[in-house]
């Protein structure tokens, strides 16, 4: 399996995913409203997680969980930075996302089992 995102030019996040048996699917729109470009990283099979800066220079997440797409959920801050992602130990589940706030701070966020600290 194969995924692609894009930023429509509506700042909606868009996705297709490629399967050897069946081709390519259509472009899908997840929504959101973002102001950067997105971080993707996968946890297990049948996961992406999806990082954005929104509107509100707020960082926002998306979750496919295999059967479909959580929703955005903001996770607040200030960013002037796009975000970076990385899965770290997909084994057990659980990732860090790197962000860098107004005034050139960093911030780490850990996720682990689908609840973000």
């Amino acid at each position: 399996m194969l995924d692609l995102f894009g930023i429509g030019t509506n700042s909606a996040v868009f996705h297709k995913s490629y399967d050897s048996l069946t081709g390519w699917t259509g472009w899908n729109s997840i929504g959101g409203k973002l102001t950067s470009n997105i971080a993707i990283t996968s946890l297990a099979f049948n996961d992406l997680q999806v990082f954005g800066r929104g509107t509100d220079n707020a960082m926002w997440w998306n979750q496919w969980d295999g059967v479909g797409w959580f929703g955005w959920v903001s996770l607040g801050g200030d960013f002037i930075s796009e975000p970076s992602a990385v899965s770290w130990k997909p084994s057990e589940s659980s990732s860090w996302v790197t962000e860098v706030f107004v005034g050139d701070s960093i911030s780490f966020s850990y996720h682990t089992s689908r609840v973000l600290y």
